[in-house]
């Protein structure tokens, strides 16, 4: 019977009295700064960093939408067709910005910069002079006789309005010539055709995606009985043995990647395998509580041992263990053999196909939901892990 809330909390407070995990119950060092062991905190740790990976996924797959819809990724501006570069300029802006803590420099205005200081500054200077003599003069002038100049003034302020036009003429003249850069989009209408061509290759992708249906859950035979039927894969195959412990939850898968069978041969309760070529990998399933937790798998009792550092293991931690998938494959022996599948113990064979992967994500989530008794959604996960890590590793 699950516990109730007022009962959680009185033991929560009577492990931390005593100076035990509050959350578990195991016992904690003297010494220690924490309030929690090293294997809860690991535990909270794993929980926080697969949010934020899921978090930064749908970042990711919105950066990727946005980039193939011909938007800027960051902010969702939709950019032209004539436009190179990846994200808006208001962005590279901020980019930059972000990056060199200064401003983004300007190309063309910076050209403009070095011809305008030549011509305007000098002028800018002697009109200041021109405008600073005439107040300088103004008031003197202006007790003696101010109608006459006041009204000498002002026509020599229309003559420059008069000038004015003529410099919007020149504009107006240039303007065509943005009429000419128009012409060029027309061009690229006509790039528009290509598209009509992807169209009908996207047609064509669905009939050849019903000829491919999917696999549903997953296709697992055992390796003898698919050797005396002789439906054992012989040009590519993954072969799954497991050990399994009475006494503890700890456990070994090996996955051994195989391909270009020569010969196999029955001895007494195993199966001998020669092939061309083989790889394997690891999976460990170690209980929270573990002695040796603390070491490396390779450095472990033989029985317990696995030819990998935890350096070079992807981990995932659930409520009861952890579960710990080797990132790479290790080059073995052309020549393995396998026991016969007793009890607990598995040894089951997988063929190269597509969906491999999935399938043998499959396999795991059964195999941990009935055999180890991890709860459904720690085993979804690790199951999804392992299929992963795996593909990179076998491919």
């Amino acid at each position: 019977m699950p516990m109730k809330v007022t009962a959680k909390k009185a033991q929560y407070l009577k492990r931390k009295k005593e100076g035990l995990c509050p959350r578990c119950g195991a016992k904690r060092k003297k010494n220690e700064k924490f309030i929690y062991c090293g294997d809860c905190r690991a535990f909270f740790r794993d929980y926080s960093d697969g949010i934020a990976d899921k978090i930064n996924q749908k970042r990711k797959d919105r950066y990727e939408e946005r980039k193939d819809n011909n938007e800027c990724p960051r902010c969702g501006k939709r950019l032209g067709k004539s436009y190179k570069k990846t994200i808006c300029p208001t962005c590279l802006e901020k980019q930059y910005k972000y990056n060199y803590r200064k401003d983004r420099p300007r190309v063309k205005s910076a050209a403009s910069s070095v011809s305008k200081p030549a011509v305007k500054k000098p002028a800018a200077k002697e009109s200041a002079k021109k405008t600073g003599a005439s107040q300088k003069k103004a008031p003197a002038k202006t007790v003696k006789k101010p109608a006459v100049k006041t009204a000498a003034k002002k026509p020599a302020a229309k003559a420059k309005a008069v000038k004015k036009p003529a410099v919007k003429k020149t504009a107006a003249k240039a303007a065509p010539a943005k009429k000419a850069v128009s012409k060029t989009p027309a061009k690229k209408s006509a790039a528009k055709k290509p598209a009509v061509k992807k169209t009908a290759a996207v047609k064509a992708s669905p009939k050849t995606a019903k000829t491919k249906a999917p696999a549903s859950g997953f296709v697992a035979l055992n390796l003898f009985d698919a050797h005396k039927a002789k439906t054992l894969p012989q040009d590519h195959g993954f072969v799954i043995t497991s050990t399994f412990r009475d006494d503890s939850l700890y456990t070994v898968f090996e996955i051994t990647a195989y391909s270009g069978v020569r010969k196999i041969s029955p001895i007494g309760g195993e199966l001998r395998l020669i092939c061309e070529k083989v790889r394997r990998a690891y999976i460990l399933i170690e209980p929270l509580g573990y002695e040796f937790k603390n070491t490396d798998p390779n450095r472990r009792p033989a029985k317990d041992s696995i030819p990998f550092r935890k350096s070079q293991l992807a981990v995932f931690t659930s409520r009861q263990a952890h579960i710990m998938v080797s990132k790479e494959a290790r080059y073995a022996a052309p020549v393995f053999t396998v026991s016969k599948s007793n009890g607990k113990n598995i040894s089951a064979v997988f063929s190269k196909t597509s969906n491999v992967f999935k399938e043998i994500a499959g396999f795991f989530n059964v195999t941990f939901t009935k055999g180890l008794e991890i709860p459904q959604g720690d085993s979804k996960k690790a199951s999804d892990l392992i299929a992963s890590t795996l593909k990179k590793a076998l491919h």
